[in-house]
């Protein structure tokens, strides 16, 4: 079922969205120090 359509979903589909970048953003970071760190 594609909900991407549905304006009922739109707001769900909103705070799914900004979590994950939240989430990907925080991580990101962490994961580039890791990188970082392995060529010290």
């Amino acid at each position: 079922m594609n909900v991407l359509a549905d304006p009922a979903y739109a707001e769900t589909l909103l705070k799914l969205t900004q979590q994950l970048l939240r989430w990907r953003m925080r991580h990101e970071d962490q994961r580039a120090e890791l990188w970082a760190l392995a060529l010290r």
